[in-house]
């Protein structure tokens, strides 16, 4: 049995706390690379010399802010000519072997997103160079109507990607950064360029719009700056 001097010290212990001035670790944000405008310009021209195919798969994903699983799942139906909008709808998945299908990590995920006319023609190329293709491998060609495809129409691997991407960056002596990196330069330069924060969230498919203030804080610290010294500057004309 417990004296009552054991009984004061084991009720003290439960009154303090012992981890109430410890330090908890703070979340740490994953740092990234983006490219500027001369370094994609020089990756792509690389890539097109390299192979068209996978220059028109890079150009949508720099010109997207697209996911690579979004991007390597994308059908021709997702394509809307007349409205020049490209529906974001489905992801790929790695399961047992075989790529298929997988839902996205979201709701926001599922998006539209509009098209510049450039991105329409490159895509417009893309499926011309498929219909060449179907011509040659016949009813070997897969029926999944796959927008990037290997030759013969079957979904893409994303080491075989990785290993043409990082093979691109090598020749065209442009910084190395990851494949998801395509999308943070989307992102940035899209702010740089002063689009809102609302419609870059909306791209990329983000779930909230602090999300995407978070990732790209230091590009909005730079357009709050900015936007301070038009209004300053505004002010001073013909005063």
């Amino acid at each position: 049995m417990n004296t009552s001097l054991e009984k004061a010290i084991d009720w003290d212990l439960i009154l303090k706390n012992p981890l109430r001035k410890v330090d908890l670790p703070k979340e740490r944000k994953r740092k990234y690379t983006v490219w500027k405008r001369e370094e994609i310009h020089r990756f792509l021209q690389f890539a097109k010399d390299e192979d068209l195919h996978y220059f028109a798969l890079f150009f949508v994903c720099v010109y997207t802010g697209i996911r690579r699983g979004e991007v390597l799942r994308l059908k021709w139906e997702d394509v809307d000519l007349t409205d020049g909008t490209l529906h974001v709808q489905r992801n790929q998945t790695y399961l047992r072997g075989t790529y298929s299908y997988g839902s996205l990590k979201t709701e926001s995920c599922n998006r539209i997103i509009k098209l510049d006319d450039e991105t329409l023609h490159i895509l417009m190329q893309n499926k011309k160079r498929q219909n060449e293709l179907k011509l040659l491998y016949g009813p070997q060609y897969s029926a999944e109507n796959l927008i990037f495809s290997r030759k013969n129409g079957q979904p893409i691997n994303s080491a075989t990607l990785a290993k043409i991407f990082n093979r691109i960056i090598k020749k065209s002596g442009v910084p190395k950064l990851r494949f998801h990196d395509l999308r943070h330069t989307h992102a940035t330069l899209l702010l740089e360029a002063g689009v809102s924060l609302k419609e870059v969230q909306e791209r990329l498919g983000h779930s909230s719009i602090k999300m995407t203030g978070d990732i790209y804080a230091h590009v909005t610290n730079e357009m709050k700056n900015n936007a301070s010294k038009k209004f300053s500057e505004y002010m001073q004309e013909n005063s």
